[in-house]
C-alpha cells in the first residue's frame, strides 16, 4: 500500500510558510531577499512508513523505516525559491498586517482649460484669436490687430484634487555595544522580517535609513548596520537626536548621503534594536526628545532583546526607559522584551511591533 508523495511535500510547503516554524534562512540569506532576490533552498524529504519510492509495489519486503534511509526508499530532495513573496506568506500565516494608521495624503491644484472658468488665461486667450483670425482670413501678419472677442477668451479652472501618498521613510536602528554580541542574529532577523514586509506594502517605494550605536549614533550602510562589530557602551541620546535630526534636516552624522525626511508628506517608521542598557540618569532627556518626534512619525517600534549571558555576569539591564514608553500609552508606540534565541522569537516579536 502506498501513500501520495503530495502528502510529505505539502507538509514541507506548510513547513516553508511558518505554519511549523520560522523560515530556516539566515539573516544572510535574507539581505538579498530585501534587495530582491531569491534563495534557493534544496530540502531532503522525509517519506512515511507507508511510502514505497522506487520500489516494485509487489515488493513485500517493506524495509523502508520511515525516513527515507531504508532500503526500500530513495532520497529526494526538494528545491524551494524564496523570495519576498515567500516572506509576505509568512507572514500573513503570523497574523502580520501592516498598518498605516499614520497615513498621510497632500492636496494639489488641478488645472484645467475651459471656455469658461475664473480666471483668464491670457497665453490660450491670445492663441485662440489668432486662430479664429487665421481660419476666418482676417489674420494680416504685417497688420497684426489684437481684437479679442468674447468667442476667444479661454478660462482656467482649478480643481483641487487628494493625492494619496505611496512611499515611506524606514529608519532601522541597531545597538552594537558590547553587550549585543550575542543578539546579532536575531536582531538583524528582526529588522529584515520587518524590511520585507514593508518593501512590500509600499511597492518598493521604501526610503531605507540604517543607524547603528554604543555611546554615539551614526547613520551607515546598510552593509554595515549588518556587519558592525560589537563594541563600547550604551547610550540612547544621541540616537534620538540623530533621527531629530533627520527629521529636521539639520546636521548630524553620517557615513552615506542623505537628505531630509519629508514627515509632513510620508510616511516614517522608526525601529530601535537594544539591550535595554542605557544609562537610567539618561532617561527624562531621552523620553522628552521622542515625545518631540511623535507627531512627526508614524510608528516607533522599540525592542528590548534579554541576554543570559549578559544577565550571568550579574549585570541587568535597566528596563525604566521601556516602561517609560509604554506609559505614554501612545498608538505610535510598540515597546516589546524578549530573550535571545527564544523559541519561535521572530513570529512573535515582529507582530507585537505592529500593534
Amino acid at each position: 500500500m502506498t501513500t501520495d508523495l503530495a502528502d510529505a511535500v505539502r507538509k514541507y510547503i506548510d513547513k516553508i510558510r511558518g505554519d511549523a516554524g520560522d523560515l530556516e534562512v539566515s539573516w544572510m540569506d535574507l539581505i538579498d531577499v530585501a534587495n530582491g532576490g531569491t534563495v534557493y533552498k534544496t530540502i531532503p524529504l522525509r517519506f512515511n512508513p507507508q511510502l514505497r519510492y522506487g520500489a516494485d509495489e509487489d515488493d513485500d519486503d517493506d524495509d523502508s523505516d520511515g525516513d527515507g534511509s531504508g532500503k526500500g526508499g530513495k532520497p529526494a530532495d526538494m528545491t524551494l525559491g524564496v523570495d519576498r513573496r515567500k516572506i509576505i506568506e509568512i507572514e500573513k500565516n503570523w497574523g502580520l498586517k501592516f498598518t498605516r494608521k499614520g497615513k498621510k495624503t497632500k492636496k494639489y491644484l488641478e488645472y484645467m482649460l475651459s471656455e469658461y472658468g475664473n480666471q483668464e488665461n491670457q497665453e490660450q486667450t491670445i492663441k485662440s484669436m489668432i486662430e479664429r483670425q487665421i481660419m476666418t482670413s482676417a489674420y494680416d501678419p504685417k497688420n497684426f490687430k489684437i481684437e479679442v472677442k468674447e468667442e476667444d477668451m479661454r478660462y482656467d479652472i482649478a480643481n483641487e484634487r487628494v493625492k494619496p501618498y505611496e512611499s515611506a521613510y524606514f529608519i532601522m536602528i541597531k545597538d552594537v555595544s558590547w553587550s549585543m554580541e550575542n543578539s546579532k542574529d536575531l536582531s538583524n532577523l528582526v529588522s529584515l522580517y520587518i524590511d520585507i514586509g514593508l518593501s512590500e506594502m509600499y511597492k518598493d517605494k521604501v526610503t531605507k535609513m540604517y543607524m547603528i550605536h554604543t555611546d554615539n549614533a551614526v547613520e551607515v550602510s546598510q552593509s554595515e548596520y549588518f556587519r558592525a562589530a560589537e563594541n563600547g557602551g550604551t547610550s540612547f541620546v544621541d540616537v534620538y537626536k540623530t533621527v531629530e535630526s533627520m527629521l529636521n534636516g539639520t546636521s548630524y552624522k553620517s557615513k552615506v548621503s542623505h537628505k531630509k525626511i519629508d514627515f509632513i508628506n510620508e510616511d516614517v517608521y522608526v525601529l530601535h534594536i537594544t539591550d535595554g542598557g542605557n544609562l537610567s540618569r539618561e532617561n527624562g532627556e531621552v523620553l522628552s526628545i521622542v515625545k518631540g518626534l511623535l507627531p512627526k512619525i508614524t510608528k516607533l517600534m522599540y525592542l528590548e532583546i534579554g541576554d543570559s549571558t549578559y544577565m550571568n555576569m550579574g549585570i541587568q539591564p535597566s528596563t525604566s526607559f521601556m516602561n517609560e514608553l509604554m506609559d505614554l500609552k501612545s498608538d505610535k508606540v510598540s515597546a516589546v522584551s524578549t530573550m535571545n534565541k527564544e523559541e519561535g522569537s521572530i513570529r512573535k516579536v515582529v507582530p507585537k511591533l505592529f500593534n
